[in-house]
């Protein structure tokens, strides 16, 4: 029975924790520089549905969120052949590059 309880609960834990299953905004500048371009691309659509907004319901809306944090971060480029580091704001989430209520959906 001990050996059970362990399972159900201990298993699941560990999975979730693995995973990263953590809030895209929290996110630090530096941990964002270290991703590749697709990575990057997800951490952004990933921040937006967390704020219960639509990614690609406007892909001006998704650029400038992209430059918003690439400013805040200091990361002068953003081209899928070259992943250049963070500069700036290291230790900063990436939430604190936006001001969400600038981007809504009408």
């Amino acid at each position: 029975m001990r050996y059970r309880w362990f399972t159900i609960v201990a298993v699941p834990l560990a999975i979730a924790t693995m995973s990263g299953c953590g809030s895209s905004g929290t996110m630090t500048c530096n941990e964002y520089g270290e991703l590749d371009y697709d990575d990057r691309d997800e951490a952004i659509t990933s921040m937006i549905r967390e704020h219960d907004l639509r990614p690609y319901s406007n892909p001006l809306g998704i650029v400038a969120i992209q430059e918003d944090v690439h400013n805040f971060c200091g990361i002068s480029l953003n081209i899928p052949s070259e992943t250049l580091p963070a500069t700036m704001n290291l230790d900063r989430a990436i939430e604190q590059a936006i001001d969400w209520e600038a981007y809504t959906e009408e």
